[in-house]
């Protein structure tokens, strides 16, 4: 890989921190503001345009954010994708602390992976985890948010043990991620749900295993799906 003057430092960590904390603090915030029925409206969402922009981040409906559902199923996937990578010898390196520690005392590089990783799967993952926020009452800026927040993730608490973090990986994720999770949003909403697994095959999958189960299956469901 061609890296980055080392002499530079990328503050992403920060960043990764910050975002995520905004996504735990959406949860709060959109139970705090009713935006259908307020007491005591504050001043910017008097105005109805702002009010539906306030919308943009949850939805016009009656149930709050789920935070835990999208966390520990991106999770899970996240998980499987690394342990495969590690196991196959796919992984550019060997898992090491050392690796580890240089995602935060260096800059992401430009990867040399194939381009199918880095513009379709990359993307491909990206609107897997934006669905998940989405479908679980976040709005399209909350998702953004949530999917932006597992990318950094991926790159920085997960794969970084393994190689550095990747520039087009953390530019294309999300962005190209969250398009196309909104179109597949769109379209199962559309859709009779006979026909989710032509859009949504890893969680319709893990629908039809958990079918009878409890919620102290659900990440092994996610993994067995996977």
């Amino acid at each position: 890989m061609r890296s980055c003057n080392a002499k530079l430092t990328y503050p992403l960590k920060t960043i990764s921190l910050f975002i995520i904390s905004c996504i735990v603090s959406l949860d709060s915030y959109c139970q705090f503001r009713d935006i259908g029925d307020m007491k005591k409206p504050v001043a910017f969402l008097q105005d109805q345009e702002l009010m539906l922009h306030a919308n943009y981040l949850r939805p016009p409906d009656d149930e709050k954010p789920d935070l835990l559902f999208p966390c520990i199923y991106s999770m899970s996937i996240m998980t499987v994708n690394i342990a495969a990578l590690i196991i196959s010898g796919y992984a550019l390196n060997p898992p090491s602390f050392s690796q580890f520690r240089q995602a935060y005392t260096a800059p992401p590089v430009f990867d040399k992976d194939h381009w199918s990783i880095n513009y379709v799967s990359h993307p491909l993952m990206g609107s897997e985890t934006y669905l998940r926020a989405r479908e679980h009452h976040f709005g399209p800026f909350g998702s953004f948010l949530f999917s932006t927040a597992a990318s950094l993730s991926w790159e920085y608490l997960i794969e970084s043990w393994t190689e550095p973090p990747s520039i087009q990986d953390l530019l294309v994720t999300s962005t190209s991620g969250s398009l196309l999770g909104e179109l597949r949003y769109k379209a199962k909403k559309k859709m009779n749900p006979k026909h989710h697994w032509l859009i949504d095959p890893i969680h319709s999958a893990y629908l039809a295993i958990r079918k009878k189960g409890n919620d102290k299956q659900m990440v092994f469901s996610i993994c067995i799906s996977l």
